[in-house]
């Protein structure tokens, strides 16, 4: 779906997967990250990235709608919704179309992001929501990257990673 907003979240994804894959970091049963988790990696940056690329889709509402409609998209205890209207996408969501960077130019930012500017000590890759999901916040203290799989919250797609 995400790929539908934006073709160069197509574009951004597939350089990042390929250059996982060429490295031989690209594979969870090997102790490295998944391409999952890569990708996930890429929505998470493309969705903080300002202006952004993408929207935090459980976060945006149609138009005359407050927050309580998230409520009536329960599956248990989990709350599934997310804004699903793409043809109607740039007239709800403010930043439609506002970023400019080329596919090379954000993959220059997606480098920079996660080498300078995330903050591994204290956040969690989450594309559930645009604010910092803290690592205190879920107890997920483990010495590496944590990313939150946005079907199963409890599930942190990087426990298994390697240190090595």
């Amino acid at each position: 779906m995400y790929s539908d907003i934006d073709p160069r979240v197509r574009e951004l994804g597939f350089v990042v997967k390929t250059l996982a894959k060429k490295c031989n970091i690209c594979d969870a049963s090997r102790g490295t990250l998944s391409s999952y988790a890569y990708i996930l990696m890429v929505i998470h940056f493309l969705q903080q990235i300002q202006p952004p690329v993408l929207p935090v889709l459980q976060q945006v509402l149609p138009d005359g709608l407050s927050s309580d409609i998230s409520n009536d998209r329960k599956l248990g205890d989990w709350n599934v919704y997310f804004y699903d209207d793409l043809k109607n996408l740039n007239e709800v969501w403010k930043d439609c179309s506002l970023n400019k960077l080329s596919s090379g130019e954000l993959w220059i930012e997606f480098l920079r992001y996660y080498t300078e500017i995330f903050d591994y000590d204290k956040n969690i890759v989450t594309i559930r929501q645009f604010r910092s999901l803290l690592r205190s916040e879920k107890g997920w203290f483990h010495p590496t990257i944590a990313i939150e799989d946005p079907f199963i919250l409890t599930h942190d797609l990087t426990e298994k990673l390697s240190l090595r």
